[in-house]
């Protein structure tokens, strides 16, 4: 039993595989810019950092909420983070000490970092 195979697609001349490889790196080049922006992730760092670097304040501050024990400071945090996203995300139910809430916790640090962002462009 013989399997005959199909004959070999011809090559592209020399000159159309030049231009089809200039096109495509031309397109690369092309797109380069705007797959190096990344400014949008560089602000949401910084506000990371900043919203990190205010929690970290109140939470070692002994004055503020450095007094109390992490896993127990969560009412004192965001007292002290923000008096405005804690009055109101926490005023008419106040977390107990020990009390773990995230949903609660997530949406005050987007209030915080709606905050930090509003402070900034001032």
């Amino acid at each position: 039993m013989t399997v005959y195979l199909p004959p070999s697609p011809k090559p592209y001349p020399p000159m159309i595989t030049i231009i089809i490889k200039f096109l495509f790196i031309t397109i690369i080049l092309l797109l380069m810019p705007k797959l190096v922006e990344s400014k949008g992730r560089n602000k949401r760092k910084k506000i990371e950092r900043k919203l990190r670097s205010i929690r970290d304040a109140c939470s070692n501050d002994l004055d503020k909420c450095g007094h109390f024990i992490p896993e127990e400071s969560k009412s004192c945090l965001s007292l002290c983070m923000s008096e405005e996203c804690h009055n109101v995300h926490f005023a008419g139910n106040p977390l107990e000490d020990g009390e773990v809430d995230f949903a609660r916790w997530v949406s005050f640090e987007k209030c915080v970092k709606d905050e930090l962002r509003r402070s900034k462009k001032k």
